[in-house]
């Protein structure tokens, strides 16, 4: 049970990529706004496809931190518990 809320918290950081994600960096280190369109624009292909490209795993990466928060839209929790949703945090390699 817990693997699935985290595989759905990612899920909605993939569905939530039509919210813009403005990213900043703190010491080096990129910290996501929880702007969901940066994150959705990022991973457009890869919503529909299931098969994210490199920008979109280091986007979802970088809103990991806000994944429980996107999921707790609707939508976003839908996609999350597709295969295609599966899919794109297991090679993304996200929890």
């Amino acid at each position: 049970m817990r693997s699935s809320y985290f595989l759905a918290c990612a899920a909605v950081l993939v569905l939530l990529l039509q919210a813009a994600m403005e990213v900043t960096t703190v010491s080096g280190i990129a910290v996501a706004n929880c702007d969901r369109q940066d994150l959705s624009t990022a991973c457009k292909e890869a919503k529909e496809t299931g098969n994210p490209d490199a920008n979109c795993c280091a986007k979802l990466k970088v809103h990991e931190p806000c994944l429980c928060e996107y999921l707790k839209d609707p939508v976003v929790w839908k996609f999350v518990q597709t295969e295609k949703g599966h899919h794109l945090f297991e090679v993304c390699q996200v929890p």
